[in-house]
């Protein structure tokens, strides 16, 4: 079994905040914005499913969140009963 650990995502709601706090076209907002796995989980899961044999430890991308906007940043971006 190969196991990936350098898996970064970008869920949508950390994104649009993300991208509210960072600077304009900040470093990996295009990388960001052109690839649907890093942001699309149910992609992601689509591409880990094809392999049998294949695993991802996704974690969330950089920069980290709580560096850029702030507490009220994360609770909006966690918030999980909206």
């Amino acid at each position: 079994m190969k196991i990936d650990v350098f898996c970064h995502i970008l869920p949508k709601r950390y994104k649009e905040e993300l991208y509210k706090k960072a600077p304009p076209k900040f470093y990996s907002s295009k990388y960001a914005d052109a690839t649907q796995s890093l942001i699309d989980l149910d992609a992601r899961f689509r591409v880990m499913d094809k392999y049998s044999d294949y695993v991802q430890v996704l974690s969330l991308g950089s920069p980290a969140l709580a560096g850029v906007g702030g507490r009220a940043s994360c609770r909006r971006v966690y918030d999980f009963d909206r």
